[in-house]
């Protein structure tokens, strides 16, 4: 979980817009991933 907030906070660090939009793709894509792999693999946090 550190890691996403480290990365999250690099992606808030930059902040241009374009950057701002790749990162919520990013972020998108990562809750997607989570989300199949919590549903397939269930593991608590």
């Amino acid at each position: 979980m550190r890691f996403f907030i480290f990365v999250f906070l690099i992606l808030a660090s930059v902040g241009t817009p374009m950057s701002v939009h790749a990162g919520k793709d990013v972020l998108l894509s990562i809750a997607n991933t989570a989300n199949t792999f919590g549903t397939v693999n269930p593991c608590p946090t």
